[in-house]
């Protein structure tokens, strides 16, 4: 896969990811269309037109987007391809950690400004796999910690209204199950795991939440 392509617009791209992307934001994916490379990370997709051959997608681990929008390119034309598992762009290249025949083999889960909860939701909206592919596993465990600390936090300010930290983190895990399913608050009609839920759970014993203790 390889396309050769205006520098000056691709740093252009990158900037204005770069400029929308959050630490919540999973990798990016990097798509070769014959010619075309389109570029979707943090909600916000772009396509650069150029010149070259081969279809596909490849990942590009969100530490190195910033990195790339900051990169200084000569003008004029760059080439980017792929070759023996590293991404190339001019003459820097650096590995890629999977690849992918199709178009949006990366899930692109979060809107672009996410907040706490829509990171929550996950879980119980998406299977594990489907977050691993996203790269959202390490986004979604800190995720889970900050939860069990405002659970505690939320606790100790309610014990003295006999409000245990159970009590709590079951109120959160019905409020979560019951907007995962596009219903009101606290409203669960069917009591079952939602889908994603087992994942959150073992998620939740990975970090210590105090729902498993």
């Amino acid at each position: 896969m390889n396309v050769t392509l205006s520098a000056t617009d691709l740093k252009a791209k990158l900037v204005v990811a770069r400029q929308f992307a959050r630490r919540a934001s999973g990798d990016a994916a990097w798509s070769f269309a014959d010619g075309e490379l389109t570029i979707e990370w943090a909600g916000v997709s772009s396509t650069i037109a150029g010149v070259g051959s081969g279809r596909g997608t490849i990942r590009v681990p969100s530490t190195r987007m910033p990195g790339l929008a900051k990169m200084d390119f000569a003008e004029g034309d760059l080439t980017v391809y792929v070759s023996d598992g590293r991404l190339h762009l001019g003459s820097f290249s650096f590995k890629i950690e999977s690849g992918s025949d199709g178009p949006s083999a990366i899930p692109q889960l979060l809107p672009v400004y996410p907040t706490l909860r829509d990171v929550l939701l996950l879980p119980y909206r998406h299977d594990e796999g489907t977050i691993r592919a996203a790269g959202l596993t390490d986004t979604v465990a800190k995720a889970l910690l900050t939860r069990a600390k405002h659970v505690l936090q939320a606790s100790v300010a309610l014990a003295p209204l006999g409000l245990s930290a159970q009590a709590v983190e079951d109120f959160v895990d019905t409020h979560l199950r019951a907007a995962a399913r596009g219903q009101p608050a606290g409203q669960v009609a069917d009591p079952g795991p939602s889908p994603g839920a087992d994942a959150a759970v073992g998620q939740v014993q990975r970090i210590g939440h105090p729902k498993t203790q």
